[in-house]
């Protein structure tokens, strides 16, 4: 797969009126697809990125409500990120989007 097939694909979704995500934002909800949650440090250390910009970009999905955040009623400090439902729905939107361009790079 090429950045232009990821940009291609980007384009589709903003068209189909879906928030527009940086590769940073898909790759937190990536790394959340194959977990119940995570925190937001576990996510900073799993995709390689400052402990700052995840905050961020947690902010941002949340935003766009792709992600949940929950609290430890115990420690309030202490955050869990999962992906939503509507989170999960981009994954699989994107997904089908991007699978022309994998069956062309498996070509």
């Amino acid at each position: 797969m090429t950045l232009n097939a990821l940009y291609t694909a980007l384009v589709d979704s903003f068209k189909a009126g879906e928030p527009i995500l940086t590769v940073r934002e898909i790759a937190v909800l990536l790394h959340l697809r194959n977990r119940i949650d995570c925190s937001t440090g576990e996510l900073a250390q799993a995709i390689f990125i400052p402990k700052a910009a995840a905050t961020r970009a947690v902010d941002m999905l949340e935003g766009s409500l792709l992600v949940h955040r929950t609290r430890n009623p115990d420690d309030l400090r202490f955050v869990r990120v999962r992906l939503t439902l509507s989170g999960i729905a981009y994954l699989e939107r994107l997904e089908r989007r991007l699978a022309p361009a994998k069956t062309k790079a498996a070509a």
